[in-house]
C-alpha cells in the first residue's frame, strides 16, 4: 500500500491501463457478436437459394445414361446464370 501511495502517477497509468485494456477486449467481444448477428440476418434473408454442386464419376453407365435422359445437367444458360451473381 505504501508504494502504492509513494508511486501515485505510476498507479493511476497502470489502472488507467487495466481500465482501458478491459475496455478494449469487451468492446471487441462486443462488436463481434453484433457483426455475427448481422450476417445470420442476411444469410436467413437470402433463404435457402444456395446450390452445391459436386462432380461424382459412374461407373454405371446404364444408370448414368437413365439420369442423363431425364436431366441435362447444368446448361450453358446456367453457366451464365450463375456467373452474372
Amino acid at each position: 500500500m505504501q508504494n502504492l501511495l509513494v508511486h501515485g502517477l505510476r498507479s493511476l497509468l497502470t489502472m488507467l491501463g487495466m481500465i482501458f485494456g478491459v475496455a478494449a477486449v469487451v468492446a471487441m467481444l462486443s462488436i463481434g457478436a453484433g457483426a455475427r448477428q448481422k450476417v445470420m440476418a442476411l444469410i436467413e434473408q437470402m433463404g435457402v437459394h444456395n446450390l452445391i454442386v459436386e462432380a461424382k464419376e459412374t461407373m454405371e453407365w446404364q444408370a448414368h445414361d437413365k439420369i442423363r435422359r431425364i436431366s441435362p445437367g447444368l446448361t450453358l444458360k446456367d453457366f451464365r446464370v450463375i456467373n452474372d451473381d
